[in-house]
């Protein structure tokens, strides 16, 4: 708007006080008018183009631009001020910086209690890892189902365990029996990591890798919680190897 009110008033010195010595040039529209239906009309100062009726104007001289604003201002001096005010209103705007306030976050709300995020893995929890249900299925001579059961917890994983670990062919030679003990983390997301040996009982060490083999086999266990939250926590699991 600012381009389209300068463009109809050619310069702040058409502000000065001009003597009414001079006589109105001729124009289709008269200035008053031009800058009335500036002011009004939206969309021309949206696009900063004159009114049509108004481009004479842009034609005039030095001299002739005195005498006709000259005569605008004692006969529309309401309007010649209110553009003087807005010229004077966007001049500043563009000049002045303008002061973003951020205001800060509310405070949570009352009886909220902040959580800590633990990543260590945890020795104990509040609801300890548990191996899901899982289907197990029995099979015939061809080895077509004939049966399935689905067992959660300790049954379950016990029941895993007996059907997927393989016993080493020198543990069998040396008839070595005995229990593992396994320790491994249990992630948030139920997966198994971190797969240690802490005990061998046994006599024969290639126990210990059939251990950590079942236990990659195992689906996503149930992981720990602590205040409502899954977070790693340690398992232990004994492995037993007892012949008749």
């Amino acid at each position: 708007m600012k381009k389209l009110l300068l463009f109809l008033l050619m310069g702040s010195n058409l502000f000065a006080q001009v003597e009414d010595s001079h006589e109105e040039l001729n124009e289709k529209i008269s200035l008053c008018d031009c800058l009335e239906m500036a002011i009004k009309n939206p969309e021309l100062r949206e696009k900063d183009e004159p009114p049509i009726g108004c481009e004479w104007i842009s034609d005039l001289n030095g001299e002739e631009k005195e005498k006709v604003f000259s005569n605008a201002l004692k006969k529309c001096p309401e309007v010649m001020k209110i553009i003087r005010d807005l010229i004077e209103s966007e001049s500043k705007n563009e000049t002045e910086p303008i002061d973003l306030e951020i205001e800060p976050p509310p405070p949570p709300p009352q009886g909220y209690e902040e959580v800590e995020v633990i990543d260590e893995i945890l020795e104990f929890a509040d609801v300890d890892p548990e191996f899901p249900c899982h289907t197990f299925y029995s099979y015939d001579t061809l080895r077509n189902i004939i049966d399935s059961q689905n067992i959660c917890g300790i049954r379950g994983m016990m029941r895993f365990i007996s059907e997927n670990i393989i016993v080493p062919d020198i543990c069998l030679d040396l008839n070595a029996q005995g229990r593992v003990f396994v320790k491994f983390c249990v992630e948030k997301d139920g997966s198994i990591t971190n797969i240690n040996i802490e005990r061998n009982k046994t006599g024969c060490e290639s126990y210990n890798k059939a251990c950590k083999s079942v236990l990659r086999k195992m689906p996503k266990w149930k992981p720990g919680e602590v205040g409502g939250r899954y977070q790693r926590t340690w398992t232990r699991v004994p492995f037993s190897f007892i012949f008749n």
